[in-house]
């Protein structure tokens, strides 16, 4: 799932490569609308193409993977998923992701992030209750693990988001991992971080 302003090329950058070169029995799909941010749209349509998809390539595992607005969106879709999706659902692998968005608009230094999550939400804390994943964790299957990917120098989504996810799913006995990148929002977390995070999420003994 891509971020806030980003298109379906998003995934197969540095992720793409990595899941191309080290995981060729993978296949990405990639999903999002611009500014959607967790919106009841962009879950339901994430339903729909995954069931188109599984039909026609009946996997049985399935990991979540967004950046940034699309790692935020990937956590809430698996809290909200249907049962026959969640099933398969091995894990969240979220890059730079919130947990609370009504604490992200406030903390954010980045006015286009703090104008998206307002024109998303009209400032509304239901709404941004809603579309968030901290004040839903108790909808989390406990069988999903979570990795999440934070970068050291994020003003855009201040490191301290993320670590808010893992402590709520460490209190609410979900698997999670920590991973921290140095550089800022913009900065491409190295392959090797990739590879460490998507074995993490695929393998069910691996902590």
């Amino acid at each position: 799932s891509h971020g806030m302003t980003s298109s379906y090329k998003e995934p197969f950058g540095a992720i793409g490569a990595a899941v191309a070169s080290e995981f060729p029995t993978f296949g990405i799909l990639s999903l999002g609308t611009p500014n959607a941010w967790a919106n009841d749209g962009v879950l339901k349509d994430t339903t729909i193409v995954l069931r188109e998809v599984l039909k026609k390539f009946p996997v049985k595992r399935v990991i979540l993977m967004g950046s940034s607005m699309g790692g935020c969106t990937s956590l809430v879709y698996a809290e909200k998923a249907p049962e026959d999706i969640k099933e398969k659902v091995l894990a969240v692998l979220a890059i730079y992701p919130a947990g609370d968005l009504y604490k992200l608009e406030k903390l954010t230094k980045s006015k286009e992030v703090r104008e998206s999550l307002l024109n998303a939400t009209q400032g509304s804390k239901e709404d941004y209750r809603h579309r968030s994943f901290i004040p839903q964790i108790s909808e989390m299957p406990k069988h999903i693990k979570v990795c999440v990917i934070s970068a050291q120098k994020d003003i855009f989504v201040p490191p301290v988001l993320q670590k808010d996810i893992i402590k709520a799913c460490e209190k609410n006995g979900i698997p999670n991992k920590l991973i921290e990148v140095p550089g800022d929002h913009g900065s491409i977390p190295a392959q090797r971080r990739i590879v460490s995070a998507i074995d993490y999420c695929s393998h069910k003994n691996l902590k």
